[in-house]
């Protein structure tokens, strides 16, 4: 799994390298164009997003890495004193958005 690529880096060099980087480009005949859209077709794979990167929105639903190397299903929420934490009072480091359920 090391080869994976950062999707959303890889879409916005993408529309820089573009013939015409100042504007998004639209004209179907364009290669970049139509890779584009079949990257962003593509299924994102979930990665571990360090919490020093950025955090999830208030009340979504993820999964947290903490410094115990312990995986929960968690969330951030408002608290009493008006900061935001974690549902699991962890010291969390990662997290990531929770997989699909099971179609079955």
């Amino acid at each position: 799994m090391a080869d994976l690529i950062d999707r959303d880096a890889l879409l916005k060099y993408m529309c820089g390298a573009c013939h015409n980087p100042e504007a998004q480009c639209i004209q179907t005949e364009c290669y970049l164009y139509r890779e584009k859209k079949r990257i962003e077709a593509a299924p994102a794979v979930n990665r571990w997003i360090p919490c020093s990167e950025r955090l999830p929105e208030v009340y979504e639903k993820v999964l947290t890495y903490n410094d115990e190397g312990i995986i929960h299903d968690n969330f951030r929420l408002n608290l009493r004193d008006g900061s935001v934490g974690w549902s699991q009072g962890w010291k969390i480091t990662h997290w990531q958005p929770r997989p699909e359920p099971p179609k079955e």
